[in-house]
């Protein structure tokens, strides 16, 4: 990921089926790999060079956090309005108590990269990354703990519906899905036929989910233990958000973004103007945000 020029782009949805695109001025040159919306208002992005961005008025500007990390910033998530998790590389592992106005960097045991966080409440999170990295915490981070898995792709992203059910999809050299019914304890893999890198991972309810990867989306409606491929493109698609069971976003590579209004029987394309935008994350509140480098 090579770029220099880094946006934040924007879809404010008038209906589910409506939207009109504008582009953000992000303030920094450092590639933006991971956005959460907290409500209308304020956002976090974050990126190499250990960016951290915040935004207390929709986006019409974003300030810089400083956080003390040199490392890259790969993903953010947030329990609460107050409680926040940012993980990048080197095990890097940070935490906010106050809504992203101040970060500190937490022990998370390993300097391997951390790819994606997900937290159910304040206490209840996961980690996956690098070569198959699992963590768990259940005390809002302070400590983490590695589940064995057996497997030793690199997980990209990980996604939980309650304290039981979660899924972590990866790749490289063919690709992976693993699922856990018992909070990690145990997981499997499960059969999927993606011809390779899967990227992104969301479900709805314990039976409804979709992964996003290298060149397709995949859908399952049995908790994963048949997928079925939905969309076939040349592209890279690096993240796939759903807000209930018939309207999603996926986005990627070459400026795509693709929409459904009926589960992912049919994706449409959505047009921003500009096939150099590379879009890493999608986050849909009352409006889209997407973070953006090319």
């Amino acid at each position: 990921m090579s770029s220099k020029i880094i946006l934040i782009t924007f879809v404010i949805l008038n209906t589910i089926t409506s939207a009109q695109w504008f582009v953000q001025n992000s303030g920094t040159t450092n590639s933006l790999q991971n956005v959460y919306s907290l409500d209308l208002n304020n956002a976090i992005v974050v990126g190499n060079y250990a960016t951290i961005l915040k935004t207390s008025n929709g986006g019409t500007t974003w300030d810089s956090i400083p956080n003390g990390i040199v490392s890259a910033l790969l993903s953010v998530t947030f329990s609460e309005a107050d409680n926040g998790v940012i993980v990048g590389n080197g095990g890097t592992i940070l935490k906010t108590t106050n809504g992203g106005g101040t970060w500190d960097s937490l022990a998370s045991g390993t300097n391997v990269a951390n790819y994606s966080v997900k937290f159910q409440d304040k206490d209840l999170g996961w980690v996956v990354g690098y070569a198959g990295s699992i963590l768990k915490s259940t005390n809002g981070g302070e400590n983490w703990y590695s589940q064995t898995t057996g497997n030793s792709k690199s997980l990209n992203s990980v996604y939980f519906t309650d304290s039981n059910n979660g899924w972590a999809v990866g790749g490289p050299s063919g690709n992976i899905i693993l699922n856990t019914i018992n909070g990690g304890e145990t997981w499997n893999s499960q059969i999927n036929g993606a011809p390779s890198h899967l990227w992104s991972v969301y479900f709805v309810d314990n039976l409804t989910g979709w992964v996003a990867g290298t060149l397709i989306i995949m859908n399952t409606t049995d908790g994963g233990i048949n997928w079925n491929s939905q969309y076939v493109t040349s592209h890279s698609l690096y993240s796939i958000f759903f807000i209930d069971n018939m309207n999603g976003w996926a986005a990627g590579t070459a400026g795509t973004i693709l929409k459904t209004s009926d589960g992912g029987t049919n994706w449409n394309f959505q047009s921003t103007g500009n096939q150099s935008y590379w879009f890493n994350s999608i986050y849909f509140l009352y409006f889209l945000f997407l973070c953006s480098m090319f």
